[in-house]
């Protein structure tokens, strides 16, 4: 999607999670060099100035009432500092880690939160719900920031996931995987496989979507959903922009009352569609089956 340029609906959740992500790195800076946390009423204060300067990228507020959110989040961070940001000893502060595959063009990436001065990587998060105890075990994300700051043979390295909890009263989740060379590798040979798929999916100008085997909560969010059925003909589901503007309900839980965030929407389908139209004859045409 990046490639082709579709734009995807921004929904609340996500843009409560960059902010609250924002102000948190926002002390943890302001810490590596001082070795102090800024005041809490100056967190919150920048994590309500945020607030109001992103909520306008909502496109789906999912029944969610944007003051209410305010509050919450400004009651949230607060907690967030007292129980985390008041532990943590940044040595660096989103640092990009990046590993380039031999013989081709790709880079891994990566950018955790922060870096502490001992062992720990450690990235900031948001959920509506806790996390079962595997969340952090089933993530490639640890494994993969392991394996961009130490390498495949470096010493065993922990990785913690400090989790704010987004309930009536928010609460702090925090989740540790200790990452060693063999998980490192395992990780590397299943990236490596993958950099070959599309080393040969390039050469062969064939990208055979995946929204048909996986069927995940992502294709529902995906701007470009309508290839799956105009170029595969795969039985997918409408995208959450064409729910929301079919179904006076949709587009009322979406909306939280402001007409703009559907005339964006609109906007948005509309120019998503005009770059379906244009893909769709060239990606027939190398269809290989």
């Amino acid at each position: 999607m990046d490639l082709l340029f579709y734009r995807d609906p921004a929904n609340s959740n996500l843009v409560y999670g960059n902010v609250h992500d924002e102000a948190v790195n926002w002390d943890y800076a302001q810490k590596m060099v001082s070795d102090k946390n800024r005041p809490k009423g100056d967190v919150q204060d920048y994590w309500r100035s945020c607030w109001d300067a992103k909520k306008d990228e909502v496109l789906d507020w999912e029944e969610e009432d944007p003051k209410k959110l305010k509050e919450l989040g400004t009651t949230g961070v607060g907690i967030f500092y007292d129980e985390v940001m008041k532990e943590v000893h940044p040595a660096e502060v989103q640092p990009h880690l990046e590993l380039l595959f031999k013989g081709t063009n790709f880079k891994l990436t990566g950018k955790p939160d922060f870096i502490e001065k001992g062992l720990t990587i450690g990235d900031n998060k948001t959920s509506k719900t806790k996390k079962p105890d595997t969340f952090i075990a089933q993530s490639a994300q640890p494994v993969i920031y392991s394996l961009l700051k130490d390498g495949v043979d470096g010493k065993p390295r922990e990785v913690r996931f400090d989790i704010l909890v987004k309930a009536k009263t928010p609460w702090v989740q925090q989740l540790k995987i200790v990452v060693d060379s063999g998980y490192r590798k395992g990780i590397l040979n299943t990236v490596s496989a993958f950099v070959a798929d599309i080393n040969n999916s390039l050469a062969a100008k064939n990208f055979p979507p995946t929204a048909f085997v996986r069927k995940d909560w992502a294709c529902d969010y995906c701007g470009c959903k309508d290839l799956c059925r105009k170029v595969w003909g795969l039985p997918v589901g409408d995208s959450k922009i064409e729910v929301i503007l079919k179904d006076s309900r949709e587009a009322g839980k979406a909306s939280a009352g402001d007409a703009a965030v559907i005339e964006k929407l609109k906007k948005m389908k509309a120019e998503n569609d005009t770059l379906t139209e244009k893909a769709i004859t060239e990606i027939k045409r190398n269809i290989v089956i």
